[in-house]
């Protein structure tokens, strides 16, 4: 019925009618089982001439539909129909009916797992590519990093605004310190817009504080505890990239220094990424502020 109504007219769609068997099969979640069909029926579930031509082409008999659930919910629903044979459909035919739906449910299910199982295959080849040679070479693979910083400063149109109390010392590993800052500036570039970034460091009670803040179009709620895990991203908003792994990084090596990170953020209005690591002590130093473009120093000395 469904390709005699496109032949007639390609913009017809199939209304959701909720007096057609597979709608209500659909929405109730149970077998509808019509035995008889009579013209009165056809005028009931027909909407305009187009559909009612169509109907009268196949001429349904009897008919029954069955819901198709999967392990996540609905999916859909299947309809029989007797047209020309003149059998009906009785209750005995729903056990037939109901088990050929449970059949079309699980090799549904079963090729969305197939295509997740591919996907998460396909992102673990490309992690262990990635992370086995920074494994090997971290600091060469980090300077290459700043590098990229650069550029993509550069193609962002972004700017660095770096503000700082004064010098700070503790008991940190440097390289992973740069690791949560190179981090923390990529997803700022990523979701910045275009404008500054700003880049703050300062000591708290005896914590170092580095907060990178963007103005880009900010967090929802819901979403700043889901992105510091593996393999996840914001991408609500059209902006895609990476292996989703930035985040969960900056967090395992700021709470393995036995500190943390956090997010602060509204929807329109930003984000700042605020880590905090103990054991910092501030060096006499004047305070500073300095505006680094694309193409400058990323680092103090």
């Amino acid at each position: 019925v469904t390709d005699r109504l496109r032949e007639a007219d390609p913009a017809i769609s199939i209304s959701a009618n909720p007096k057609l068997p597979s709608v209500k099969s659909y929405v109730t979640g149970e077998p509808v089982l019509v035995e008889r069909i009579d013209e009165r029926w056809y005028e009931q579930v027909t909407h305009d001439a187009v559909r009612l031509e169509a109907l009268h082409h196949y001429r349904p008999r009897s008919v029954v539909s069955v819901p198709v659930v999967g392990r996540r919910g609905k999916l859909g629903s299947i309809t029989f129909a007797h047209g020309e044979s003149g059998r009906h459909y009785s209750p005995a035919d729903l056990p037939v009916a109901i088990g050929l739906a449970q059949r079309a449910a699980l090799a549904l299910d079963n090729a969305r797992l197939y295509d997740e199982a591919q996907g998460a295959i396909r992102l673990r080849d490309e992690f262990l590519s990635i992370a086995s040679h920074e494994l090997k070479t971290p600091l060469t693979s980090l300077k290459l990093h700043v590098q990229s910083l650069r550029r993509f400063l550069g193609a962002a149109g972004c700017s660095v605004i770096t503000r700082a109390s004064g010098p700070l010392r503790g008991s940190w590993d440097r390289l992973r310190l740069e690791q949560i800052l190179t981090n923390l500036l990529t997803n700022a570039i990523r979701y910045a817009s275009g404008q500054p970034i700003e880049v703050t460091m300062l000591e708290r009670g005896g914590h170092a504080v580095l907060e990178v803040r963007d103005h880009g179009p900010g967090i929802s709620a819901e979403d700043q505890e889901r992105i510091f895990q593996r393999f996840e991203r914001a991408g609500k908003n059209g902006v895609l990239g990476g292996l989703g792994l930035g985040l969960y990084i900056v967090r395992q090596i700021a709470r393995a220094h036995g500190g943390d990170v956090r997010v602060e953020s509204k929807l329109g209005a930003g984000a700042s990424f605020v880590v905090e690591l103990p054991g910092a002590r501030v060096v006499a130093a004047p305070a500073s502020e300095r505006k680094l473009d694309a193409g400058k120093e990323l680092y103090a000395g």
